[in-house]
């Protein structure tokens, strides 16, 4: 599809509208902003899934969100991986005005590299402590015209791994009223709210694999991780023969097993643990309550 005045500079604040509307110009031809909204969220969303399995690498510096960013919404936005040349605000904090976010962005990157806490961590309180540091110096650039909070997430997320650590992005989306206020009271110094996130979402990177891409995604970048998913499969095929008429309550009470609950596989998966060995079949209470959530389901 055409898309809308795609080859005119993007230096003004109407320069990125199409003319006539409030509707940001866009690879899609899109008019409406309600349209675009929608089919923005349902491509990047797929990006997004593309990095989950294939993070976009760089040297955790400006360019390296810039790269993240034009990942994202590179089908939509001509501009994207652009610094915006426009003052944008949200609320009553206003971001980095255009002129200094090279300058400043540049600073925060140095400071990212050269700080032994982020990139070493004793632990994870002390990690944590530093990524909201971070985080909030970073939401404060706000480098981008649109998608800042989507590519700000990633590449803190791109951090985390670095120091063994994934900020898992399903806990942060289970929680986005709590996440948008927490970034907003960031940008007035209060990081309270925002450790307090951080703490649950961030975890060890290798149990996030396990849980949430597909095996081969997962072994490409733990193959320490084959034996756990092994004795997954045996424990599924084992269960499957002791349940052959209710698949579903199996390919539940297997999610739960290989998830992050008390009896999950990935909550057992340390940051610098061997592989765990899946525990042995128990096909009564648990397995009794996952036949009755698919029931209920």
């Amino acid at each position: 599809m055409a898309t809308e005045n795609s080859e005119a500079p993007f230096d003004t604040w109407e320069s990125y509208f199409i003319p006539g509307t409030q509707t940001l110009k866009n690879k899609l031809g899109i008019r409406d902003a309600a349209e675009l909204r929608s089919e923005e969220y349902e491509i990047t969303e797929r990006r997004l899934r593309e990095i989950e399995q294939n993070p976009v690498s760089g040297n955790y510096d400006l360019d390296h969100l810039k790269a993240i960013h034009k990942h994202i919404f590179q089908d939509v936005y001509e501009w994207a991986g652009q610094i915006r040349s426009v003052g944008i605000a949200k609320g009553n904090s206003e971001f980095a005005r255009p002129e200094y976010i090279e300058s400043e962005g540049k600073k925060l990157s140095r400071a990212l590299a050269e700080d032994k806490d982020i990139n070493q961590p004793p632990d994870k309180r002390a990690f944590v402590e530093r990524l909201a540091d971070h985080y909030s110096d970073w939401n404060a650039l706000h480098p981008f015209r649109e998608g800042n909070g989507r590519s700000t997430r990633v590449f803190m997320e791109s951090v985390a791994r670095r120091a063994g650590y994934s900020l898992d992005q399903r806990r942060i989306d289970a929680v986005k009223d709590r996440w948008n206020h927490a970034a907003s009271q960031s940008m007035a110094g209060q990081l309270e709210p925002i450790k307090q996130i951080f703490m649950e979402a961030v975890r060890p990177q290798r149990a996030v694999d396990f849980e949430s891409l597909p095996r081969d995604a997962a072994l490409k970048h733990h193959p320490e991780l084959r034996d756990s998913f092994m004795l997954l499969r045996i424990e599924r095929a084992q269960l499957a023969l002791a349940h052959p008429t209710n698949p579903q309550a199996v390919d539940h009470f297997m999610r739960q097993k290989r998830g992050s609950g008390s009896n999950g596989t990935a909550n057992r998966l340390k940051r610098s643990a061997s592989p765990v060995a899946v525990s042995p079949i128990h096909a009564g209470i648990a397995f009794r309550e996952a036949v009755a959530v698919v029931r209920l389901a």
